[in-house]
Parts: structure tokens; C-alpha cells; sequence
């Protein structure tokens, strides 16, 4: 039997792979700490693009790069012990430029 590859998730068509960026949490006067998605008026939330698929037509969206998407307009998927998204090209609506 040959050596084992890593495995690995590739994105077909339009999709991206996005995993989350950590984000800072707040604290309550009460002591209570609160994440940025206990806020329920949030619709979107900062990711890091982990693969691209074959017929995704901007070519900023790289591996790597920090976009602003839709947080829950895609499909979940737990992967490696990590909590992914894959989301259409379409539902990525800014490239973060720092």
C-alpha cells in the first residue's frame, strides 16, 4: 500500500471554501463574556478563503485572502475538527484590504 495522502476539500464549480478568522470577544458588565455573532442583528462575518473552485470568475478571491461574507448563506461543514463554509462567489461581498 502506498504512502497516504493529506485530504483535503476542493470547491467544484463557483464555490469557496472559507474558514473563520478568530474573533475578539466583549464582556458584559455582569461579567458575561459575548461573542461578535451573539449580536443578532450581524447577517455577515469576516473569513479566510481556504481553497477556490475551478470557475470562480474574480480573480482577487485567493487562497488566503479575508473577504466579508454572508454568515449563514452557505453550507456548513466540519472538517478536521474545523468548522467550515462553503459559500457561491456570488455571496462574498468584500475583499478586506488592510
Amino acid at each position: 500500500m502506498g504512502k497516504k495522502r493529506p485530504t483535503q476539500l476542493t470547491p467544484l464549480g463557483n464555490r469557496l471554501l472559507l474558514g473563520p478568522i478568530a474573533e475578539t470577544v466583549d464582556q458584559t458588565p455582569g461579567g458575561l463574556w459575548l461573542p461578535p455573532a451573539a449580536d443578532e442583528r450581524q447577517r455577515y462575518r469576516r473569513w479566510e478563503i481556504l481553497a477556490v473552485g475551478a470557475d470562480v470568475l474574480d480573480e482577487t478571491l485567493l487562497p488566503g485572502v479575508e473577504v466579508i461574507a454572508r454568515m449563514y448563506g452557505g453550507t456548513p461543514v466540519k472538517f478536521a475538527d474545523r468548522d467550515l463554509m462553503f459559500v457561491a462567489e456570488e455571496d462574498v461581498y468584500a475583499v478586506v484590504e488592510e
